[in-house]
């Protein structure tokens, strides 16, 4: 189409473009094809992903996705295209899964690791750049499970796959709010009895340097339990 046969107010073009009407037609065979295709390419491709996706399988989602893209809009793209390039991602993603099982060091690139966020009641800020998580994410899945300060947190991991993985301690110690700022009243409801100080950004118990012995930080904030 020219730049000049291009101008407002064309309904006809807005709506059904510059194909024939007979492709709209062919449009339901073209969607009903590739969902099988999409649909056999996932249950090769093995039941994680059902689940939470890893790098390489999100990739695979994200060509095959990218691939049959193309013939549903376009009438003079073919469909067998798209079965070839859904046999090679297959065939690349169980080579990789293969690949993942036979070697720690394949996995271990292919699919990520571990990284510890919460150690002892203490966020790991490393960790959290590490991982490109804020404070605030992590805060806002600890309270998702009920937590309000970290002295109850033990452990806190962030799995390959992007979820989070905790273990709690069997008895709570006092430690950081993690309540929103503006929920003063259940923090003051909360607040130890022992007058005790964190760390406003880690969590580490205060001593009598000035600074944070665990970031550096100089601001410090009563505990709760």
């Amino acid at each position: 189409m020219k730049f000049d046969e291009i101008y407002f107010g064309d309904t006809a073009r807005l709506l059904f473009g510059e194909v024939p009407p007979s492709f709209f037609l062919e449009v339901i065979v073209r969607v009903a094809f590739i969902y099988l295709i999409i649909v056999f390419s996932v249950r090769l491709i093995g039941r994680r992903m059902n689940s939470m996706l890893s790098k390489v399988e999100l990739a695979a989602m994200v060509s095959l996705a990218g691939a049959v893209g193309v013939p549903l809009q376009a009438p003079d793209r073919g469909l067998l295209p798209v079965i070839i390039i859904a046999l090679v991602i297959v065939f690349f993603e169980r080579i990789s899964s293969w690949l993942s099982t036979e070697s720690p060091l394949v996995e271990k690139v292919t699919t990520g690791d571990i990284t510890t966020l919460i150690q002892d009641g203490v966020v790991n800020l490393q960790g959290l750049k590490k991982v490109n998580i804020s404070r605030q994410r992590l805060f806002a899945e600890l309270r998702s499970e009920g937590i309000c300060h970290l002295g109850s947190v033990q452990r806190c991991y962030i799995e390959a796959n992007g979820t989070f993985s905790l273990k709690l301690r069997d008895e709570a110690l006092p430690g950081l709010s993690i309540l929103p700022e503006w929920d003063k009243e259940l923090a003051e409801e909360l607040k130890s009895e022992d007058d005790s100080e964190v760390c406003s950004m880690c969590g580490v118990a205060r001593n009598a340097s000035k600074s944070c012995d665990g970031c550096g930080a100089n601001s410090w904030l009563p505990t709760i339990i």
